[in-house]
């Protein structure tokens, strides 16, 4: 079956929506579709009692940029079309109804960015005459967070060595628990270009997960500074403050965070020189950082070329509950491979089934099942004392349901060995014998938009800093170490949309075809359940990704996401856009 996505017909009239999903403001276009536009409110009941029931203190609504309560505040809001939509297309891969994402709601440019400056629509940055040079984001967020101290535990995490690092996430609560806190990581790098869409999507992200949310998300600019000549650390408070000054707008200056790759040498002595460089070692900024603040359960890597066109609350919380309600058995399995909605019959259960169905037969043990079950390390190397262990006796199937994701990607996590992904040999300082059989057990995501909590971060520290300081790349680490540990690992299958129409069993065979491709002969030490997306003709190797390229919304040289995303601003491309056009749609270029 060929992978050539260019013999298929185009999927224009279906997917590049620029008819029928058109939201104007106007009476006869609210008659017309049957919806209307409102503000809207993504956010939980604060003060319900089942919220109240769950969570302790009391919720305080934070101040906008006009210094009104959010809740009292129209100009703050995002409004959007509210009801019943019609003619959406659905995703080829993944499923944002799966994961509960508001079905019921989009916007367009107006409604979701005319309160972050963008000029023109009813509602707009130009009608609040705000000076933006004069706002300091990080002021707010702080005050936000003050205010809303007894919600929150605003101290340390625990270390690895700590007792009940790893209680049970599942354990019912006899009271109200401190609500959860994430650092929200937007990279940076300089010389980097601050478009006007930019500034409006920073603000966007701050409004809608940090101030919205009463401080359960706060906002860094994560910032990587080139050229220097010596670690950020040797740099005086005027040095330090003289470059943030030169290279990001005032508005975020408060909230900018330096880093640079000088500062490798002395925090990771033990990683070789070569891997210390931003594209092999992404996440040593990251766990520089958590070591700084402790304080957060969760940082969330925000690459910046990643727009959501849907409320942002909307998407992280529902990712997170979903996540968060999947069981482990079967969970690298599934994470292997893509949901693809109309093969699957729109049926994640159907999905489930027939994953563990190729296993229980193929390759179980008296131990398990085929499935992997508890942490799978390489060969040779222990176990931590702190490793979760799997429920004694049967097979648990709820194992892991209630419990936090300590990794959410949004791609799937492949075994490397069998395919010619790009970043194959970039694993160091582990058992060099096995080079000929494939390396060790891993696993591989592209794109490093993901979540990561500050038990998986604490682990990736100590790999890279205790002898023989292993580590790998930077799409390759998180996932590795979270199966080497039996932590928890999730993909989050949201909505992948292709430029051209996929026969289902096309697309099934295409992207999730390393069942067919996984040789045990000749990696004997890695287990055939990371297959799915993997193997030989993998759809991440080098030379098959063109089945992303130019024609999908979520990779990275996705042109098709960023002519999306222009035409929602009312852009035209090729001749085609400059209409208002409303859609909820996560976007990577």
């Amino acid at each position: 079956m060929t992978s050539q996505s260019w013999l298929f017909p185009h999927a224009s009239a279906c997917f590049l929506f620029l008819t029928s999903l058109r939201l104007y403001y106007t009476a006869t276009s609210r008659e017309r579709s049957g919806s209307s536009v409102q503000k809207y409110n993504p956010y939980p009941d604060y003060e319900s009692l089942n919220y109240k029931s769950q969570f302790r203190g009391s919720f305080v609504s934070c101040r906008g940029v006009k210094g009104r309560r959010l809740n009292e505040s129209d100009e703050d809001a995002l409004f959007g079309l509210v009801g019943p939509l019609h003619g959406y297309p659905e995703g080829l891969l993944g499923s944002n109804r799966l994961l509960g994402l508001d079905q019921d709601v989009c916007f367009d440019r107006y409604g979701k960015h005319g309160a972050y400056g963008l000029p023109g629509g009813p509602g707009t940055g130009r009608e609040l005459g705000i000076e933006w040079n004069k706002l300091d984001w990080a002021q707010l967020q702080q005050t936000c967070v003050q205010e809303n101290r007894d919600r929150f535990d605003l101290t340390p995490r625990k270390k690895p060595d700590e007792r009940d690092y790893f209680k049970d996430g599942d354990t019912p609560a006899l009271e109200p628990q401190p609500s959860k806190r994430t650092a929200i990581l937007i990279r940076g790098y300089q010389n980097m270009v601050f478009t006007e869409e930019l500034k409006r999507n920073i603000r966007s992200v701050v409004t809608e997960l940090a101030l919205g949310s009463g401080g359960e998300n706060e906002v860094f600019l994560l910032y990587n500074i080139k050229g220097l000549g010596r670690s950020i650390e040797t740099l005086s408070s005027e040095e330090y403050h003289s470059i943030v000054d030169r290279n990001v707008p005032p508005e975020f200056r408060s909230m900018t965070v330096l880093w640079n790759e000088m500062l490798w040498p002395d925090h990771y002595p033990l990683i070789p020189d070569r891997a210390r460089v931003v594209h092999t070692s992404q996440w040593l900024p990251v766990q520089w950082f958590a070591e700084k603040h402790p304080e957060f359960d969760f940082y969330f890597n925000w690459e910046m070329d990643v727009r959501y066109t849907g409320h942002t609350y909307d998407l992280v919380s529902k990712v997170n509950d979903w996540t968060k309600q999947q069981p482990r058995k079967g969970l690298w399995e599934r994470n292997a491979r893509f949901f693809i909605p109309r093969y699957h019959n729109d049926n994640f259960t159907r999905f489930s089934e027939i994953i563990r169905s190729r296993y229980t037969d193929e390759a179980k043990t008296e131990s398990n099942d085929g499935t992997i079950w508890g942490p799978y390390p390489p060969r040779q190397q222990p176990l931590k004392s702190w490793d979760p262990a799997p429920p004694a006796g049967d097979i648990d199937e709820d194992w892991g349901v209630g419990e936090d994701a300590d990794l959410v990607t949004f791609l799937p996590m492949f075994e490397p060995a069998p395919t010619h992904y790009a970043f194959l040999a970039a694993w160091f300082n582990y058992d060099e014998n096995l080079r000929g059989h494939g390396g060790p057990p891993r696993r591989a995501s592209i794109v490093t938009f993901v979540r990561l909590s500050n038990r998986l971060l604490n682990m990736m520290q100590i790999e890279n800093t205790q002898y023989p300081g292993r580590h790998m790349g930077s799409e390759q680490f998180p996932a590795a170490i979270s199966l080497h540990h039996g932590l928890k690992a999730v993909y989050a299958p949201h909505s992948i949309f292709m430029d051209r129409q996929w026969p289902a069993e096309a697309a099934d065979f295409i992207f999730n075809n390393g069942d067919q491709q996984f040789t045990l002969d000749i990696y004997p030490y890695l287990p055939r359940t990371g297959a799915g997306s993997g193997g030989t003709d993998s759809v991440f190797g080098l030379g098959r990704e063109h089945n992303f390229f130019n024609t999908s919304t979520f990779y990275y040289r996705a042109v098709l996401a960023l002519e999306l995303y222009k035409k929602w601003l009312g852009y035209e491309v090729d001749g085609v856009g400059g209409e208002q056009v409303c859609r909820c749609l996560i976007v990577k270029w």
